[in-house]
């Protein structure tokens, strides 16, 4: 989703919000028009280290603990909104819109 999403060529009509979702991306893998599959995996695996989230390696899937998505909100705080529509801009990049069967499937 996160390569997806910084790989998309979209902009979004909101500056600031762009700026956000550009700035999260970098933080993990983003690098000018690509992606830096090495700096995710280092992100990840520090992430992991302290049990924040486990990897499915069956399904190919990250996941948090409840407990830790508890905290998260509570950690937000009163930017809570803003980093919602960060999230929300970061999922809608990632969808590409070629609409084959692919595309659905994700």
């Amino acid at each position: 989703m996160f390569e997806k999403a910084s790989l998309s060529q979209i902009q979004l009509d909101d500056s600031n919000l762009q700026i956000q979702v550009t700035d999260s991306l970098i933080q993990i893998g983003k690098q000018n028009s690509t992606w830096n599959s090495l700096l995710f995996q280092r992100v990840m695996g520090e992430i992991m280290s302290y049990s924040l989230v486990e990897f499915d390696s069956q399904n190919q899937w990250y996941s948090i603990h409840p407990l830790v998505q508890h905290w998260s909100v509570s950690m937000i705080g009163q930017d809570q909104h803003n980093k919602q529509k960060c999230v929300f801009s970061i999922i809608g990049l990632s969808i590409l819109r070629r609409f084959n069967s692919d595309d659905y499937k994700y």
